[in-house]
C-alpha cells in the first residue's frame, strides 16, 4: 500500500512539474494542473502566494489565493540571495524578517507586518 501510494505522488509530482502539458480546462479549476503549479512556482507578482493546494483547488478558490496562468511564470524568488553558503540560503528570508522585525515601531505595526501580504 505505502509503495502504490509513493508510487502515486511521484507520478503525480512529475507530472504537475512538466511544461509539455498545457491548460487542461475545467481540469484546471478542479485539480492542481501543470498550468496551476506553473502559478504557484511564478516570481511574477500577480502569483505570488497563489496555487497553494497540492491535489485540489478548492481552498484557493475558497480563500481567494487561485490565479490562472495569464502570462509565462517567471521561475525562482524575487531578489537574489548572491550566496552559495547553505546556511544563508536557508536561513535568509528570516534574517530579513527579523531585521524588518527589529526596525518596525509600534507593536499593531509589527503585527501588521508579520501577518499582512508580502510587499
Amino acid at each position: 500500500m505505502i509503495l502504490f501510494i509513493e508510487s502515486i505522488t511521484a507520478i503525480q509530482n512529475f507530472l504537475v512539474h512538466t511544461e509539455k502539458i498545457g491548460k487542461l480546462g475545467v481540469l484546471d479549476w478542479i485539480f492542481n494542473t501543470p498550468s496551476n503549479h506553473r502559478v504557484h512556482h511564478g516570481s511574477n507578482p500577480e502569483y505570488i502566494d497563489k496555487n497553494l493546494g497540492g491535489v485540489l483547488m478548492i481552498y484557493d478558490h475558497l480563500l481567494g489565493t487561485y490565479a490562472k496562468e495569464t502570462t509565462t511564470p517567471v521561475y525562482g524568488i524575487t531578489h537574489n540571495i548572491e550566496t552559495h553558503n547553505p546556511l544563508k540560503i536557508l536561513f535568509h528570508e528570516y534574517e530579513d524578517i527579523a531585521g524588518v522585525f527589529l526596525k518596525t515601531r509600534g507593536l499593531l505595526k509589527k503585527l501588521r507586518y508579520l501577518f499582512s501580504r508580502p510587499g
